[in-house]
């Protein structure tokens, strides 16, 4: 009896010792973040868990009172979670390993969130103008259906043609939203009543005759309580010049707001006062 208790003993001591000798080959689990440090409110974080061992479940706390289980298998070591609010969030993880039923140590990361804008397009249809909004400040790009990068850079895109426009706001924290809006451009018919009493003259200027005919973009009557406010692009949508009063003297004669010579063809006007019903049209470059 006593050889058989003495085996026992031997043999539970033995096991004892394997199960312990088994938790301690367990390293601490591998906790990798996408993105890896900064995120944006609305956007998946991809978290990996990855362990030398063969794992019963994985335990993540967020850091945003979200906590999940994951059982192993089929891949739910990779876990994602979307911030609802900017701030900085502390991820943690543990995992029960299968063979000796331990857990391990506790891994960490840290995440700061930041606010992603949300973008809205509207078309004005009638001044061929799309305008973004944003819910927080952004910067904008803009592409064509090509998915051809325009120039503009601002909320504003005037466009020449029917196509499909996309925009997007970027944040200073680097988050974004895009948007995208179908338009067709709209040519003013001549039966249509004119309501404005802003009067283009002329639809062509030729730099450098200096003749006095033709040689600025002039507005008649240019007497108004309020200034003019001149907007010129080209076909692109890129701004090439631009007046907060305009003058007929020193107005748009074919050179960009640095005083370089524009290339010949064609470019599209915004001119606006206030209490007037503003004007848009076009203006050819002839040299």
């Amino acid at each position: 009896m006593k050889t058989l208790t003495k085996l026992f003993l031997t043999t539970a001591l033995l096991t004892s010792l394997q199960l312990y000798s088994n938790a301690q080959t367990h390293n601490a689990p591998d906790l990798t973040l996408e993105p890896e440090s900064s995120g944006c409110t609305g956007r998946p974080v991809t978290v990996t868990v990855d362990c030398n061992s063969k794992v019963l479940y994985y335990y993540v706390d967020y850091g945003d009172d979200i906590q999940s289980y994951a059982f192993d298998g089929n891949n739910n070591n990779i876990l994602v979670h979307n911030y609802t609010k900017p701030g900085t969030y502390t991820i943690s993880v543990k995992v029960k390993y299968d063979e000796d039923y331990t857990e391990s140590e506790v891994v960490s990361k840290t995440i700061t969130v930041s606010d992603a804008p949300i973008l809205t397009l509207s078309d004005n249809h009638k001044n061929n103008t799309i305008t973004a909004k944003t819910d927080i400040e952004s910067s904008f790009k803009w592409f064509n259906s090509n998915n051809e990068e325009l120039q503009t850079t601002t909320s504003e895109l005037h466009y020449l043609e029917n196509d499909i426009y996309k925009a997007v706001a970027i944040s200073s924290a680097g988050c974004s939203d895009t948007a995208s809006i179908e338009v067709k451009y709209y040519e003013k018919s001549d039966s249509e009543p004119d309501e404005t009493v802003i009067n283009v003259v002329n639809n062509v200027i030729t730099p450098g005759n200096m003749d006095g005919i033709n040689d600025v973009l002039y507005i008649q009557d240019l007497k108004f309580e309020n200034p003019c406010v001149v907007r010129v692009y080209d076909k692109r949508g890129k701004l090439v010049f631009s007046s907060d009063d305009y003058s007929n003297t020193n107005g748009f004669q074919g050179l960009d707001d640095n005083g370089n010579e524009l290339f010949a063809g064609t470019y599209y006007y915004v001119i606006k006062s206030q209490g007037r019903k503003g004007v848009t049209g076009f203006v050819d470059i002839i040299r």
